[in-house]
């Protein structure tokens, strides 16, 4: 059995405060459902058209949004967390969607699963918390293991560019809530991966914009899977493949 480390029970305890009002908070109301919307929109575009139904884990999955939209698909879909509230609430939304989705309360830098089992993983939402960087060696070391030799990796990633500003930015609130990594360290991460195709999911004043033009916030978030605005973006989605 893993070590829960101090940075686990820290995060792990935010996120079953968080539990009952997590989705509503998070991808309630106009911008949320934006958010919710791009997000998935982009991990469709992300992964390869000819993609197959395929074996799926979904690292940190929280209450199951990429991991329900991927069993919609067809996918065998496994999505672990380390919050027992989150992992319960994604089960009821199983449930009432029929979808298969197999939920797991378990810890991310010791995943129960045997080497090279899954086609495909996505981890969204999770590496840019307020990890260490070796926390974060140990999470794609695991990510690393379980997934397949040529299997596909979609990760989240915060931009380094804009790394300054979330750092200012966290003086302002009761809790650190995110920790960037630079360039040498993000390279350093999907160091035995070959990344395919990159894309951008949100960017500074989005939320402040759609308050103004929620037309334009929709442009300008749809817009993340094209250049420019895919390589500015302060939460970078990546789709790597395992070499």
């Amino acid at each position: 059995m893993v070590k829960e480390t101090e940075s686990d029970r820290r995060i792990g305890e935010r996120y079953d405060r968080l539990a009952e009002r997590y989705d509503q908070s998070r991808f309630g109301g106009p911008f949320g459902e934006l958010h919710a919307d791009n997000m998935l929109r982009l991990i469709d575009w992300l992964l390869p058209a000819t993609l197959k139904p395929c074996k799926v884990l979904d690292v940190a999955a929280g209450t199951g949004i990429a991991a329900l939209r991927l069993a919609k698909k067809g996918h065998a879909v496994t999505a672990i967390d380390i919050s027992e509230p989150m992992v319960r609430l994604g089960q009821a939304k199983a449930r009432s969607s029929s979808l298969p989705v197999t939920f797991v309360v378990g810890n991310a830098r010791s995943l129960p699963y045997p080497d090279e089992h899954f086609d495909l993983l996505v981890s969204v939402m999770f590496l840019y918390l307020d990890w260490s960087h070796e926390d974060r060696v140990v999470f794609m070391n695991e990510m690393r293991r379980v997934l397949k030799p040529g299997g596909l990796l979609v990760l989240e990633v915060l931009n380094p560019f804009w790394g300054p500003l979330v750092e200012w930015y966290q003086q302002f609130l009761e809790e650190r809530r995110h920790t960037k990594s630079t360039r040498r360290q993000t390279a350093e991460l999907i160091a035995g991966f070959e990344v395919l195709t990159t894309g951008a999911c949100n960017y500074p004043k989005l939320a402040w914009i759609h308050r103004i033009s929620p037309r334009l916030a929709r442009f300008l978030a749809r817009m993340g899977r094209y250049p420019p605005l895919r390589w500015v973006g302060l939460e970078r989605y990546l789709l790597l493949r395992k070499l």
